[in-house]
């Protein structure tokens, strides 16, 4: 076991008496809004449905490709692969963590894109049957699906080329960070993900709903957790800043927790900003869809 700064215990033990109780009173108080939920919503009131699925098909299968390549050519840069024990470490860091979210979030919404693609008569008799069982569970999580992910693309975005690579920069010249940060892996992880998850953003029907950022939490302790299961297997802390025996060890992972909220109601911001240009409404029961004026304009 590893030492945990005393201050850091306390921190992560009031952050879970707040995210728990934040949990239960959404619950409890209807906050979640789940009965906003709609078959239509996972669907784009901008773009034809066959287009909307080739859309999400086809950044499901880069993400795919971007994932493997990444992976091997992490393989080839590991002199001390074969006689290493961190097979995993690849898939330790958040990066990767976020953009494996990213492709099977794009893989989930493509599966129900294709559901909504009018198949003639078979489609008209069982849409409502299809639209209430068999894909409302489906519905719902890609809809946090997409939230979280595009939360994270904004942050881990920001984060590197905010702050991470001009501190590079300064401390060690742009031809050093260049080769380290600006990289097929980077590139993909820290810029075209954002391409991606905004163009779906602006053509899908999700509603951002406040009370998700509870969601955008978990995921976040999520990774925490797995951190320290790593580093007592491995003795590695991927980040500095999630170490446990710095003495600023507690501000950092609040800190970082607050960053995650910021984020979310950037988010969220963009989202009613969306509603404001487009003219589109939230709708007022489970039944109805986001409306937009001239749809049909869209290609």
């Amino acid at each position: 076991m590893f030492y945990v700064d005393p201050y850091l215990y306390a921190t992560l033990a009031l952050i879970g008496v707040i995210i728990s109780s934040l949990s239960a009173a959404a619950f409890y108080k209807g906050w979640f809004q789940w009965d906003l939920y709609s078959y239509a919503h996972t669907s784009s009131s901008v773009v034809r449905p066959l287009f909307f699925f080739l859309f999400r098909l086809c950044v499901f299968l880069y993400a795919v490709a971007v994932l493997i390549v990444s992976f091997v050519q992490s393989l080839e840069n590991s002199q001390e692969w074969a006689n290493s024990t961190n097979h995993g470490e690849f898939f330790s860091y958040y990066t990767i963590w976020n953009y494996t979210m990213l492709m099977i979030f794009f893989m989930f919404g493509a599966c129900i894109s294709f559901t909504r693609i009018p198949w003639g008569k078979y489609s008209e008799l069982h849409e409502e049957e299809l639209t209430r069982t068999q894909y409302q569970l489906l519905g719902t999580i890609v809809w946090v699906l997409f939230e979280i992910t595009l939360t994270m693309a904004i942050l881990v975005d920001t984060v590197l080329w905010g702050i991470l690579y001009p501190a590079c920069v300064h401390q060690n010249g742009t031809s050093v960070c260049n080769g380290v940060l600006v990289t097929f892996e980077s590139i993909n992880c820290h810029a075209v993900n954002f391409i991606f998850i905004f163009i779906e953003f602006f053509l899908n029907d999700f509603i951002v709903v406040p009370a998700h950022c509870l969601f955008v939490l978990y995921w976040a302790v999520m990774y925490m957790a797995f951190a320290w299961i790593y580093h007592s297997q491995t003795n590695i802390w991927d980040y500095f800043f999630l170490s446990t025996d710095d003495p600023q060890s507690a501000g950092w992972y609040f800190g970082l927790l607050a960053l995650h909220v910021f984020y979310f109601f950037l988010v969220y911001g963009m989202f009613r900003l969306k509603l404001h240009f487009t003219k589109r409404k939230i709708p007022e029961g489970p039944s109805q869809s986001l409306h937009i004026q001239d749809a049909g304009s869209f290609f």
